[in-house]
């Protein structure tokens, strides 16, 4: 009985031979395939990044000469100029990612702690606009500081592959999607990719690194994104791994070591489609490499979310000191939703928020608020919501005029024309202004959440960030004193 036994596994370990060696040789020649075809992408793109930069630069030009024909006349149009210019250069930078993927690489790149950062904020460039689009918080953390040697390409489609997937776990109900990097104790770095979405069930964890496993729906992914970036991350001895995941989220992390110790990928391709046959999962650390041993860093949400991101101080950005008024005869600290939304924005944006203040809709209290703050040398930005209506009690734009040294009449007009699209001419309702007084931005919002989102992200996130281009409220702080 046990020689018959024995045969019968013995016949079925042949079989299953047979099957792995079969779907072997399908996924090489799928692989070649692929490979022929990521050429051809490559050149196709390269192409189209030609035929697009050419416009841009007439574009470009054009829009110059016109600034300069229009001469002192320009500044009616400054605003609109501005976008168009912006909206040019950020075509280009996207050209510019998209270049560096599809150049073939022919060798491991050292990439220099500042290198690693660009890398980083480039593939997040790639598909920030899914972010946009669903009004989701991303946050980045680059502390790294070791370098490394790897594939620029191979990276950047790994980190690029993870974000798209925290985006999609997010997108439904929104969340915060933190993008991370930090030193492996001497041997290289870590990044990882974190969000506050569903997480992945415990009954998926031991599958979802597998081939063409997918949790989306169809035509929304192939199954691939996980198993390939694990791949390419084993070539350089490296690892993709799962590292929590739970009710409050997501986090993937990859180990990069400072020098690539290759890795014979078909051994891994082999384990993963033998674990497909069998009856059994394996452990998830099977399928994405042994787990370097070192153990995640601890760290309290609250203080890590409230943290000025690191890499902001390598990138020229320069955070503001922000104070956030709200405006209200019945509001409190607990259902204060403007006003925290206000500072949740301008924290999670990497500034500091240094004071908060919920005062009645009385003119001269608000103005003794606002006075207190202008007068302050550590406070560059005030943010009020409420009290910009028409009722008899709305009377911020009263209070604070008087105390302006300049109005900016263009963010009124500006905030205007966005809440247009999204409440009609229900905006006329609205007094919304900027101004400076004494060295200190000045921005009156209404006190609905649905306005202070919409001047935040659309205005005022772009404007308070010293990396806009061509030019930007931030940078011109260190200047608003002169005489």
């Amino acid at each position: 009985m046990d020689e018959t036994r024995g045969a019968v596994e013995l016949r079925q370990a042949d079989q299953d031979l047979e099957d792995v060696l079969a779907l072997l040789r399908e996924a090489r020649h799928k692989q070649c395939v692929q490979t022929e075809k990521l050429a051809a992408v490559g050149e196709l793109i390269a192409g189209v990044a030609h035929e697009i930069n050419n416009p841009l630069a007439v574009m470009l030009g054009y829009v110059n000469l016109v600034t300069h024909e229009l001469g002192p006349t320009a500044w009616s149009v400054r605003m609109e100029v501005d976008l168009i210019v912006q909206q040019i250069e950020r075509v280009r930078k996207i050209i510019d990612s998209l270049l560096d993927i599809a150049r073939p690489m022919d060798d491991v790149d050292l990439l220099s702690p500042e290198d690693m950062a660009r890398l980083i904020e480039d593939s997040l460039g790639l598909v920030i606009d899914q972010a946009q689009r669903g009004m989701l918080k991303v946050c980045l953390d680059l502390q790294a500081t070791c370098p490394v040697r790897i594939g620029r390409q191979d990276l950047q489609q790994v980190i690029v592959n993870l974000i798209v997937n925290a985006f999609h776990a997010v997108e439904l109900n929104g969340g915060l999607i933190e993008v991370g990097s930090r030193d492996w104790d001497g041997r290289g770095i870590l990044i990882s990719v974190r969000d506050t979405g569903p997480g992945v069930p415990a009954d998926l964890v031991e599958k979802i690194f597998r081939p063409f496993f997918t949790t989306k729906g169809a035509g929304r992914g192939t199954g691939l994104g996980l198993s390939v970036s694990t791949g390419l991350i084993r070539r350089y001895g490296g690892a993709l791994t799962l590292e929590a995941t739970s009710e409050a989220g997501t986090e993937f992390r990859i180990w990069v070591p400072a020098e690539p110790a290759f890795d014979d990928e078909d051994t891994w391709l082999a384990q993963t489609l033998v674990s497909s046959l069998e009856s059994r999962s394996w452990p998830a650390s099977e399928y994405t490499a042994t787990r370097p041993d070192t153990q995640p860093r601890s760290r309290p949400a609250s203080a890590q979310d409230n943290a000025m991101p690191e890499h902001f101080k390598d990138q020229g950005f320069l955070p503001l000191q922000i104070a956030v008024l709200t405006v209200s005869d019945s509001r409190t600290e607990e259902n204060d939703t403007s006003g925290r939304l206000l500072v949740e924005r301008a924290e999670a944006a990497g500034h500091r928020v240094v004071a908060k203040r919920i005062v009645p809709d009385d003119i001269y209290r608000m103005r003794a608020a606002f006075s207190e703050w202008i007068a302050d040398p550590e406070i560059q930005v005030i943010l009020s919501t409420g009290g910009t209506g028409v009722t008899g009690r709305d009377s911020t734009p009263e209070a604070v005029a008087p105390l302006l040294d300049k109005p900016l009449e263009g963010f009124g007009e500006l905030f205007r024309s966005f809440s247009l699209e999204e409440i009609g001419t229900s905006t006329l309702q609205s007094r919304a202004l900027g101004g400076l007084a004494n060295g200190t931005f000045i921005f009156c919002l209404p006190g609905s959440s649905g306005a202070c989102r919409t001047a935040w992200d659309r205005i005022l996130l772009a404007q308070l960030d010293s990396r806009t281009r061509p030019c930007n409220f931030a940078q011109l702080i260190p200047r608003l004193l002169e005489r």
